[in-house]
């Protein structure tokens, strides 16, 4: 899978996976950590682009489906809102070495 996909499970079951990164990346993070069979072959290249915070509690967004994000998640791609985030976010060293390693088992 890439950042181009559907996300196929969970919270943000239906999304493209870029889009939960950029307002969900903790989950992308658990994911790609916790569960067995999700992996993306395009971590690096998510690594690069910036998350969006909600500015009035400087957390990352927990869920796609907030109201405050509608506009942004039916109407826009992935592909156009990638620059536009405002912080940094790195995976965990577990999920890249759990990504890693479904991505071999998984023959990428």
């Amino acid at each position: 899978m890439n950042a181009l996909d559907i996300m196929p499970f969970g919270r943000n079951k239906g999304y493209q996976i870029g889009m939960v990164y950029l307002f969900d990346p903790g989950y992308i993070n658990w994911a790609l950590a916790e569960t067995d069979k999700f992996c993306i072959t395009d971590m690096e290249s998510l690594e690069q682009f910036k998350p969006f915070v909600n500015p009035s509690t400087g957390f990352y967004y927990e869920y796609l489906a907030l109201d405050e994000l509608n506009f942004f998640i039916h109407y826009f791609d992935f592909t156009e809102l990638l620059y536009l985030g405002s912080v940094d976010f790195k995976f965990s060293e577990k999920a890249k070495m759990q990504n890693l390693f479904k991505l071999k088992r998984f023959g990428h």
